[in-house]
Formats: C-alpha cells, sequence, structure tokens
C-alpha cells in the first residue's frame, strides 16, 4: 500500500489507504484542517465523530490537544485509524460511539454528511460544556440556515 502525505502547514501525516475516504482529500475534511489549524488546540480534549482515517484526530494532537477521543460506529475504522495513529507516532483513545467518556469537550469535530448530522446532533449536547466548539462540516451552503434553525431547537 502507498503512504499518503498530507501537508498541514506545520507537518505531515502520513496515511495508509485502506477504505473510501482514506486519502482525507476530500473538501469537508479540508475545511475541518484548515479550521483547526486557526485555533489554539493547546492543552484541549478533543471529540472526533465518526473518524475514518483518523486524520483530524491525529492532527488535533499534532496542533498541541492534551487528548483525542476518535470514534466511529464502524470497529474496522476505529481500527484503521489507530494504526494510522500508530503510523503517525501520536495516541488516540477509540472506540465505538457509544463508549464515548460521558464529560464535555473543548471541540467537537462532525465530519458527517448532513443526513448524519440532523439524525446525530441531539448526541452532541452531553459533551459541550459552556464554552465548547463544535466544528461540523458536510453541510451544503443551501442547508445551512435551516440546520441552524434546527438545532437552536436542542
Amino acid at each position: 500500500m502507498i503512504n499518503i502525505y498530507l501537508a498541514v502547514t506545520r507537518f505531515l501525516i502520513c496515511l495508509k489507504p485502506r477504505m473510501a475516504f482514506e486519502t482525507s482529500m476530500h473538501p469537508t475534511t479540508q475545511l475541518c484542517l484548515k479550521a483547526l489549524e486557526k485555533l489554539d488546540l493547546q492543552k484541549k480534549l478533543v471529540l472526533d465523530i465518526e473518524t475514518g482515517s483518523g486524520i483530524l484526530s491525529i492532527s488535533s494532537i499534532k496542533l498541541g490537544a492534551k487528548a483525542v477521543t476518535a470514534c466511529d460506529v464502524d470497529p474496522i475504522t476505529i481500527e484503521i485509524a489507530q494504526q494510522n495513529s500508530c503510523q503517525n507516532k501520536v495516541k488516540l483513545i477509540s472506540g465505538d460511539v457509544t463508549a464515548i467518556p460521558k464529560h464535555p469537550f473543548d471541540i467537537i469535530i462532525a465530519n458527517i454528511n448532513i443526513a448524519v448530522l440532523r439524525k446525530s446532533l441531539g448526541l452532541f449536547v452531553p459533551y459541550l460544556g459552556p464554552s465548547s466548539l463544535l466544528i461540523l462540516s458536510g453541510i451544503l451552503r443551501k442547508d445551512a440556515d435551516n440546520f441552524v434553525k434546527s438545532a437552536q431547537c436542542l
């Protein structure tokens, strides 16, 4: 398998592509990476929902996060994210979505499609603290207003 090196402004990340979205070159992933680069992640607790390759989790740690919990509904994806984290010499706390520690996170990242976001947005509430930041990607501009209105009902 080929290693893919992603140049993120401050470092390189090595991934072995195994499944769809594993190259992490999708525009929504790139937007999340750009958002993470603009934040001060020092000593922050990060939750990466539906982690996929683990690229956002790995980037968060390399950008200074204290700890990252990477979760997914697919056990194979969790294994892939863990392998990619080892390849990049970072430690992730990873597991099934149901195993997320019940405490607030400073930053929650969800790079998933709008249908899944709509269904699962209420599940994020227990993990949000008063100053938490939620990074959501996968929402088309034409759907943004309706999505925000529905999210305000939580």
